[in-house]
């Protein structure tokens, strides 16, 4: 099934409701192009274990939870360890969804080697071929991706290209032009959409 922005809000609203709070315990790079988040969700939503799978393959680029593990290589490559590095043990402030698009916005709160608090955002765009998982520091630039060299995003409505370079440019508009669905009704049941 294709995602488009609609999924993608059902599907950033179940992961806010189960994983907010919740910590990263591991993080693997089982594919070129996939990556496990191992997360313990805080105990008043349930406890355990759960793995969050991110998958940016232009064939099929895929976000789900899943309580079954993958082999991870022995060799953990760069991207994977650079996570490692500023996610790992970090806790789950929130995972929003700007406007509707296919991206979602993950934000991780970690101490730094220094013990400081930091803030870090792990950026998941399902977009098909242009399909991107990024890393981007306190102020929204980018420090690492994996994926593309290229992606598309929306700016008053015109689709364009952008090009990455890490630290150099922002990543994204802090807002968007499309409106979000949560919390408004259908025109047809009178109901809340999400």
């Amino acid at each position: 099934m294709a995602f488009d922005g609609i999924t993608v809000a059902g599907l950033c609203r179940e992961l806010r409701e189960t994983l907010t709070g919740g910590r990263i315990y591991k993080i693997a790079q089982t594919d070129r192009n996939e990556l496990v988040l191992t997360i313990r969700p805080a105990a008043d939503r349930g406890g355990g274990q759960l793995r969050l799978y991110l998958c940016s393959d232009p064939s099929l680029p895929l976000v789900y939870l899943t309580r079954t593990s993958r082999q991870a290589p022995l060799q953990a490559p760069a991207f994977c360890m650079l996570l490692r590095k500023h996610l790992q043990n970090g806790r789950i402030l929130s995972v929003e969804q700007p406007g509707l698009e296919r991206v979602l916005r993950i934000t991780v709160e970690h101490r730094n080697e220094m013990g400081d608090l930091c803030t870090h955002v792990l950026v998941v765009e399902i977009m098909g071929k242009h399909s991107n998982i990024i890393f981007l520091d306190d102020s929204d630039t980018i420090v690492q991706r994996q994926g593309r060299d290229f992606c598309l995003f929306w700016r008053a409505g015109i689709q364009k290209r952008r090009s990455f370079s890490c630290a150099a440019i922002p990543a994204f508009p802090l807002s968007s032009p499309r409106s979000s669905v949560t919390g408004q009704i259908s025109l047809r049941t009178g109901r809340p959409l999400f």
